[in-house]
């Protein structure tokens, strides 16, 4: 089975908002990049070709510093 992760800026989130499993599978690549930017990444999770969307909503999230 292929997972492939995509991340995509959510803005107006920090990086304490990001979802813990998703971090952990993609931390050492995405992490520092997120701190760097101030901003949360929405994580498209494709699994077997289907796709499944891990939104943060604005209003989960604290605004971006």
């Amino acid at each position: 089975m292929s997972i492939l992760y995509k991340w995509r800026r959510v803005s107006g989130c920090q990086t304490s908002d990001v979802d813990r499993n998703s971090a952990k599978l993609m931390f050492a690549l995405f992490l520092g990049v997120k701190r760097a930017w101030g901003e949360i990444y929405r994580v498209d999770i494709i699994i077997k070709g289907k796709d499944k969307h891990e939104d943060y909503k604005r209003e989960n999230c604290i605004s971006s510093y």
